[in-house]
This record gives structure tokens, sequence and C-alpha cells, in this order.
């Protein structure tokens, strides 16, 4: 557990890695926290961040299984969830802002989860490395049609030939679409 930290209400920045938390409950009263890391704990959830002006989360290498708590964090431009047992995109929210968001090695199977992040306008950079959805045949081609504002997909670039290239293999001309 976090202990009180009421003491610090404009506290910006907050790295509690590898405590073995369990909570992030006590946190909610840092209105002014823009970066939180909290990797290599034992987070089960998110709850408790709700409201926070939170432009950074970190919190690869934990248990968070659903994305409860963040759907009202709308400031997030970068939300590491790297190491986790995600199975579902569901309970993200409206992230306006969000340009990186890095899924590497949890459990998400259906490629469909996809159409969660099509709303997010600016989102650029995605790392779905290490979840199942990753044996989905044609894969890469698929996540770059149905996001095609994206620039970085598992840590590797994408040039224009390839968004082409995506467009003719999954889209709508395509027989096989």
């Amino acid at each position: 557990e976090i202990g009180d930290v009421s003491g610090h209400r404009f506290l910006r920045r907050l790295n509690i890695d590898d405590n073995h938390i369990g909570s992030l409950s006590n946190v909610n009263g840092l209105k002014c926290l823009q970066y939180l890391s909290a990797r290599n704990n034992q987070l089960e959830t998110l709850r408790g961040l709700e409201g926070l002006p939170l432009l950074e989360l970190h919190v690869s290498g934990n248990r968070i299984a659903l994305l409860e708590g963040v759907a009202g964090i709308g400031s997030l431009q970068i939300m590491n969830l790297e190491n986790n047992i995600l199975t579902s995109l569901n309970g993200l929210g409206d992230k306006p802002v969000l340009t990186d968001l890095l899924l590497a090695t949890n459990n998400l199977q259906d490629i469909d989860e996809l159409n969660l992040l099509q709303p997010f306008a600016v989102l650029s950079v995605l790392d779905l490395r290490g979840n199942p959805m990753e044996e989905f045949a044609g894969y890469r081609d698929e996540v770059i049609y149905r996001l095609p504002r994206l620039t970085v997909l598992d840590a590797e670039s994408i040039d224009f030939e390839e968004k082409v290239g995506a467009e003719l293999h999954v889209g709508p001309g395509n027989k096989n679409a």
C-alpha cells in the first residue's frame, strides 16, 4: 500500500517501481500528478487514478487484467501496460491526446479489440508484441489498415509503401477482406 500522500498535493512526478504495491488508491489526492511509474508491483487494478491530470502512466510488470480506473484520464499521452494479463481493451475510455500505447506481452487475442483504438486521433506508436493476436494471419497488415495513423508498430517503423500494401491486402477492394 502507498501511505498517506496528502502532504504532497503538488507532487508532479511519482516513481514507485519495484515496491510490492497492490493498490493505487491513495494517489487520487495528488491533483497535480502528471507522471506515475508503478512498474513491477502487484497491481491488479488501476482504480484510484480517475480524474488525475496524468500525461504518462507506466504500469508494466503487474497483474492488471482489466482497465478499470483509466477511462477518466483523458490527458494521457503515453501509457505503458506491458507485461500484464490484459485480455481486452475495454475500459480505456476516450484518449484524445494518447500518442504511445505499449501493450506488449499481455493476453490480447481478438484482433477486433483494435476497433476500440480507432477513435484515438493522435495514436502513432502501438506495441502489441507477445500477444496471442500476433498469430493472426495478416496481423501486421490488419493493424496498419485498421489504425492508419500509426507510424510505429511493434517497435518497427511503418512507411508509406507498407500502408499501401496493407490497404491492398486488407482493404475493401481485396477479395480476402
